[in-house]
């Protein structure tokens, strides 16, 4: 069967996380013909242009000669294209896909019914080391992971000796401690332990508990992730941009200095440290909290225009 590539471009890690279960998607059998790969290496680029960068991201991926599909809730861009409109469904992605595989041609198959008879494939040519191959994603298996993964779809509770919270999406809220790092144990428990409660359970906690936004908590599931380390896909020599100020947490009082570092101009994991006075770590806790809820746009590489039009846009510059 023949098989394509998807790159994600200027998405937030919650919209990745949907096209992902998309592409899993049974019913339209998209898994059976396209693959997430990185942009160098993608027969189509996706590009969320409602970001402040998405709209340069699509005319440079289209200049580039790749096929691009528009991912807005606000219309195609102006100079036409394929759109996918939000919000996301399998039924949605696999109309826009499936007319471009027949602009796209025949590409690599993936093993057949012959493979597993014995007869090898014939060899295929070996992908450039260069192209990142994206880690695979597994069901959620902790309540952190499934906070990340932004596939909360009902009422849980979350118990951990004196410590409860309830997870509310009705309403995109939870009720639990006002404390983030209060919470901190409950991230994690095995989703196994989570306790799916009725309307009568859920109307009883709200009642009890103040409620608090739920991105507030997807946010904290994304700092306390991998301490130190920068979310996948993004790389030291990233040049970061922070696209609107953040609510910044007491808990967390260098994350201040790092959103007035970043809102003066883009840099490096390196040069926000040095410009913020905050340590490397901090920083890359920071980028992986706020690009969890598409507040940071990220550039592998960029141009002196395009850097140029970056600080030109920031309110901060001169």
């Amino acid at each position: 069967m023949t098989h394509y590539t998807l790159a994600l471009s200027c998405f937030s890690d919650v919209d990745a996380a949907a096209v992902t279960r998309c592409l899993g998607d049974r019913e339209h059998a998209l898994a059976d013909r396209w693959t997430l790969a990185d942009e160098a290496a993608a027969d189509v680029v996706l590009v969320d242009i409602d970001s402040v960068w998405g709209h340069m991201a699509w005319l440079k991926a289209g200049n580039a000669g790749k096929h691009t599909v528009a991912y807005s809730d606000n219309g195609a861009p102006r100079e036409g294209g394929p759109l996918l409109g939000k919000p996301l469904t399998a039924a949605a992605l696999a109309g826009v896909l499936q007319p471009l595989e027949s602009r796209i041609g025949p590409r690599q198959s993936r093993p057949g019914p012959d493979a597993a008879a014995g007869h090898a494939p014939a060899p295929a040519t070996a992908a450039p080391a260069s192209v990142n191959v994206p880690t695979p994603i597994h069901a959620p298996r902790t309540l952190g992971e499934l906070l990340r993964s932004g596939s909360v779809d009902g009422p849980l509770q979350a118990c951990e000796g004196d410590i409860s919270l309830v997870l509310d999406p009705a309403r995109d809220a939870y009720h639990g401690d006002a404390s983030l790092k209060a919470l901190a144990p409950l991230l994690a428990l095995p989703v196994q332990a989570l306790q799916p409660l009725d309307a009568a359970a859920l109307n009883a906690a709200r009642a009890a508990q103040p409620m608090q936004p739920l991105a507030r908590l997807r946010w904290f599931a994304a700092v306390s992730a991998t301490p130190g380390a920068l979310p996948p896909g993004i790389g030291a020599e990233s040049e970061l941009r922070l696209l609107r100020w953040p609510q910044i947490e007491r808990e967390y009082p260098r994350h201040f200095r790092i959103a007035t570092a970043m809102m003066k101009q883009p840099g490096t994991v390196a040069t926000i440290a040095a410009a913020s006075g905050a340590s490397e770590a901090d920083v890359a806790d920071f980028v992986r909290g706020y690009h969890a809820l598409g507040h940071i746009f990220v550039a592998t590489t960029t141009t002196p225009i395009e850097r140029s039009l970056m600080r030109r846009v920031s309110p901060f510059s001169r």
